[in-house]
């Protein structure tokens, strides 16, 4: 699990002027941060993977900062991206696939795609059998692709994703006090 994290003592010393209003401004700038960062992030593993926006956006989500619990937290599904999602097609010699968005497409032989569990459709391949030989019926298994962890785990886009956060948070705490602190004496002028 990678976490970001910064100094923040010119910002505190700004925000012990707002008092009550101190915790709601960071959980909204930790939020917009956050929101910043599952785009980009989103956005990285679509234009490396082959994935449609809508399977991407299910397994990277974000739990939102409040008041009482100051942090936003990006969730990763840890499971892998069924292989179907890879843009697989069913041809005579198996089920071509691709991974990556610009890499060519990979021939698994021997594979197929068929309704799975619950309706769902999957890539699924013969298991062997004894010396490399496939076994003519059952047992079968379903294919899986890469996970969204594996490609987001690299230490060039953990650190990418860090500067969305630091450069977004930055910018949203000084607007928030900004703003806050304009309210707060236009209230009392």
């Amino acid at each position: 699990m990678a976490a970001v994290e910064w100094n923040l003592g010119a910002v505190l010393r700004d925000l012990e002027e707002l008092g009550r209003e101190m915790r709601p401004a960071l959980a909204k700038s930790l939020n917009r941060a956050g929101t910043a960062v599952r785009t980009r992030a989103q956005r990285s593993v679509r234009e490396e993977l082959n994935l449609k926006a809508g399977d991407v956006n299910k397994l990277i989500t974000l739990r939102r900062a409040t008041s009482r619990d100051l942090q936003a937290i990006i969730d990763v599904a840890p499971r892998p991206a069924p292989l179907l999602q890879f843009g697989a097609r069913e041809t005579r010699a198996g089920v071509s696939v691709k991974v990556k968005r610009k890499g060519a497409r990979k021939v698994i032989r021997h594979a197929f795609i068929e309704l799975g569990a619950f309706g769902a459709r999957h890539v699924f391949t013969r298991s062997l059998r004894g010396e490399r030989t496939l076994s003519p019926r059952l047992p079968i298994r379903s294919l899986f692709g890469i996970s969204v962890v594996q490609y987001l785990d690299d230490p060039k886009v953990i650190a990418n994703l860090g500067d969305v956060a630091r450069s977004t948070f930055e910018k949203a705490i000084a607007h928030e006090i900004e703003f806050r602190l304009a309210k707060r004496r236009a209230s009392t002028a």
